[in-house]
C-alpha cells in the first residue's frame, strides 16, 4: 500500500492535439511502407500473386501475313499452352506478375519478350508476331465426298505443324530447298491423307486437300471368277477380299447383308455343300456358320445389333411342323435363336392343315408379320384365325396383336406400303379380301384396294437412326429416286436418271447403284449425279430391303 501523504492524486492526460500528432505519424509511416511496397514489382507482385491468378489469352501471328499460327509453343515462365487453329493459346491459373515470354515453333524465329499479368487491370488479349524463317503453304481441307470444309486437321510436314480452322484453312512454314517435302493430315472421323510440297522458291503455295471420310465398304465381287466379299474405303481405294470364294457360289442365291452400321455381315453362300447356307461373316474375314438346315433362306434384315430371316424347309412338307421358322442372330453373343415356327397337321394334301407366315418386315423396331391357314381338299372344318403378330427385339418376345376369325382357306400377303406402316391382304376363295394395318404398335382394318396395296410395294432403304427414307420408283420408264422423312413427308427427288437405292453409310451418305453392277455414293439429300463412284460388284440376290439392310435394292 502507498503511504498516505495527505495529497490528491493526480492523472496526467495527454492534450487531445497530441494524440491526433500520434494518429498521423502512424498513418504517414503505413502509407510510406504500402507505396515503397508498391513501388517495388518484386515485392508487389511476389505478395499478390501468393493470393491472385489470373487465365492469360495470347494470340501468335506470323509477322509477315498476320495470319494465325497454331501449334507454337508459348511460355509464361514455368507456365505455357499450345496455339490452337485462330492461334490462339490460353493459359489457366497465373499468378499475377511480370514474366519472360517465349515463342517458339519450327521454320520460325525466337521470339522473347515480357508479359504482365497485372493485380487489378483485367488481362488483355496480347498479339505476339513471330517471324517465319521459311515459307508458307495454305492448306484448304474438305469433305472428298461432300466438299463441305474440314476442320481440326493437324497437319505435319517434317516436324512443321498446323491445325485447321473453322474454314478448313491451315497455315505451314516450310524450309524451302529441293526435295519434295512429304507429310500427314490427320483428323478424327478421316483417313490419314499424305500431303507434299515443293518448295523450291521464295513464293508461298496454296494446296486443296480432300479428306475421305473413315469406314470401310463391304461387296460382292466376282471379278476373279469367283464369287467374293470385298472391302473398300469409301473413295473405292484399298479394295482387298476380305473372303475368297469357293467356287461353288451360285448367283441366283448369294447374298451379302451388311449391318446398318457396317460392323457385322451376314452371308447366304453355297460354300461346301450342294446347297446354300447362313454365315456370320466379321469385316476382318472371320466366318462361322449360323443354320446350315435344309433350307431356303429369306432374309428379313436388321434391328438392334440382331439379323432376322424366315425360312422354308426343303425336306419337309407344307404341314409338318415347322415347315417355316422366323429366326434371329447376334452376332456379339454368337447366339441363335428360334422366334417361331409354323404348326400343321396330316399326311397329304388332302387332309392337310398347314400354317404360313407372310413375308415379315421390320417396322419401328419389332418383327411384324401375319400366320395364316391352308386346308387340304377333304379338311372340313376351316376356323383357325388368321394372327397378326409383332414380335419385341429384346429377348424375342411374341405378342398377337389381332386375331381374324376365318370359316375358309386364307390366302394372305403382307408388305409396306410406306415405313412404319404394313399391310396384310387376306384373300379368300371366293375373291373376298381383307386389308389389317399395322402402325404405331396397333392393327386396324385398312382403307385400301388391290390396286393400292400392289402399287405401293416399294423397297424403302432406312437411314440408320430410323428418321429418314430412300426409295426409288418408276415413272415413264425411268428409275426416280427419292428421300424423305420416315413419314415420306418433306420429300425431294435426288435423281431423275437409273441410280437406284442401294443402302445407307452412317446416317451422313447414301449409297445408290448403276446397271446392278457399278456402286455410289453421295451425301444424304444431295443429288444422286455419280461424282462419287466406289467400285464395280456383283448384284446381290432377291434381296428387297425392307429390314433395313443394304445392298438388296430391287432394281
Amino acid at each position: 500500500e502507498q503511504p498516505d501523504t495527505g495529497l490528491e492524486s493526480v492523472v496526467y492526460t495527454p492534450p487531445r492535439h497530441s494524440r491526433k500528432r500520434k494518429l498521423i505519424v502512424a498513418l504517414i509511416i503505413v502509407a510510406l511502407l504500402v507505396g515503397t511496397f508498391m513501388a517495388v514489382p518484386f515485392l508487389r507482385y511476389g505478395f499478390a500473386g501468393l493470393f491472385v491468378s489470373k487465365q492469360v489469352v495470347l494470340t501468335v501471328v506470323d509477322s509477315a501475313n498476320q495470319k494465325p499460327v497454331s501449334d507454337a509453343k508459348v511460355s509464361l515462365g514455368r507456365y505455357d499452352g499450345i496455339s490452337d487453329a485462330k492461334g490462339r493459346v490460353v493459359i489457366n491459373s497465373v499468378p499475377v506478375g511480370e514474366y519472360t515470354v517465349e515463342v517458339t515453333k519450327k521454320n520460325y524465329k525466337l521470339l522473347t519478350g515480357t508479359h504482365t499479368v497485372p493485380i487489378l487491370m483485367p488481362t488483355k488479349d496480347t498479339t505476339k508476331k513471330i517471324q517465319a524463317t521459311g515459307r508458307t503453304v495454305t492448306f484448304t481441307f474438305t469433305n472428298a465426298i461432300s466438299g463441305q470444309v474440314v476442320a481440326g486437321v493437324a497437319v505435319d510436314i517434317e516436324g512443321s505443324t498446323a491445325v485447321s480452322d473453322d474454314k478448313g484453312v491451315a497455315n505451314v512454314v516450310v524450309p524451302i530447298k529441293q526435295a519434295e517435302q512429304v507429310g500427314t493430315a490427320k483428323a478424327e472421323g478421316y483417313n490419314t491423307a499424305e500431303v507434299k510440297v515443293q518448295m523450291k522458291t521464295n513464293d508461298d503455295q496454296k494446296i486443296s486437300v480432300k479428306l475421305t471420310p473413315t469406314g470401310k465398304l463391304y461387296f460382292l465381287s466376282k471379278r476373279t471368277g469367283t464369287i467374293n466379299v470385298m472391302s473398300a474405303d469409301l473413295d473405292g481405294t484399298n479394295q482387298a477380299v476380305v473372303l475368297q470364294g469357293t467356287g461353288k457360289e451360285l448367283d441366283g442365291e448369294t447374298s451379302l447383308l451388311p449391318s446398318p452400321n457396317w460392323s457385322s455381315l451376314m452371308l447366304i453362300a453355297r460354300r461346301d455343300a450342294d446347297r446354300a447356307k447362313l454365315y456370320s461373316l466379321t469385316t476382318n474375314g472371320q466366318l462361322k456358320l449360323v443354320d446350315d438346315a435344309d433350307v431356303s433362306y429369306q432374309p428379313i434384315g436388321w434391328v438392334a445389333g440382331r439379323f432376322y430371316y424366315k425360312t422354308v424347309s426343303n425336306s419337309l412338307a407344307g404341314w409338318q411342323n415347322k415347315a417355316e421358322t422366323i429366326a434371329s442372330y447376334n452376332p456379339e453373343s454368337g447366339q441363335r435363336q428360334e422366334v417361331d415356327g409354323t404348326l400343321g397337321s396330316g399326311t397329304n394334301y388332302y387332309d392337310m392343315v398347314a400354317q404360313h407366315f407372310t413375308t415379315p418386315a421390320i417396322v419401328d423396331g419389332k418383327v411384324v408379320y401375319a400366320k395364316y391357314w391352308n386346308y387340304g381338299g377333304y379338311v372340313m372344318e376351316k376356323s383357325r384365325s388368321t394372327s397378326i403378330v409383332a414380335v419385341t427385339v429384346e429377348g424375342n418376345i411374341k405378342t398377337v396383336l389381332k386375331e381374324v376369325p376365318a370359316t375358309t382357306d386364307i390366302y394372305a400377303d403382307a408388305g409396306l406400303t410406306k415405313p412404319g406402316v404394313y399391310v396384310v391382304r387376306l384373300g379368300r376363295p371366293d375373291n373376298g379380301k381383307e386389308f389389317y394395318q399395322y402402325t404405331a404398335g396397333k392393327v386396324a382394318v385398312a382403307a385400301i384396294d388391290d390396286t393400292a396395296f400392289y402399287n405401293n410395294r416399294v423397297s424403302y432403304q432406312m437411314s440408320p437412326d430410323g428418321s429418314r427414307a430412300f426409295w426409288a420408283e418408276v415413272r415413264d420408264g425411268k428409275t426416280i429416286a427419292f428421300e424423305a422423312s420416315k413419314d415420306l413427308t418433306g420429300g425431294t427427288q435426288v435423281s431423275a436418271t437409273d441410280y437406284a437405292p442401294y443402302g445407307w453409310y452412317t446416317d451422313s451418305y447414301v449409297l445408290y447403284s448403276k446397271n446392278m453392277s457399278e456402286l455410289y455414293i453421295a451425301p444424304a439429300g444431295s443429288p444422286l449425279d455419280g461424282a462419287h463412284k466406289i467400285t464395280d460388284y456383283h448384284k446381290a440376290a432377291g434381296y428387297q430391303g425392307y429390314g433395313w439392310g443394304a445392298g438388296g435394292s430391287a432394281y
